[in-house]
């Protein structure tokens, strides 16, 4: 039981107490589930596309993050990807 309230607990995002793991902000950039999140997707989908190839993207190599631009550009390219409009992303 209490694995199971901390396994909701951390997929809503929600801390007991700061000290505790949160969501990383890099001032510019989008991590996968903020990116996930701009767009009302679930961060597989992006993972998954990258795997696949479909999204090409270089970890930052202090992070180890895949970051993507947090710019309109990036959630417009998104879009037409999922619609079938463009058939890779490079980053």
């Amino acid at each position: 039981m209490p694995s199971t309230v901390k396994g909701i607990r951390l997929k809503l995002g929600l801390m007991q107490h700061r000290s505790q793991s949160h969501p990383r902000r890099i001032v510019g950039y989008l991590t996968v589930p903020q990116l996930a999140q701009a767009l009302g997707i679930t961060p597989h989908w992006v993972y998954h596309q990258s795997k696949r190839g479909t999204v090409v993207i270089q970890r930052e190599a202090q992070t180890r993050l895949s970051l993507f631009p947090d710019r309109p550009e990036t959630l417009e390219a998104f879009g037409q990807l999922r619609a079938g409009h463009r058939s890779e992303l490079r980053y």
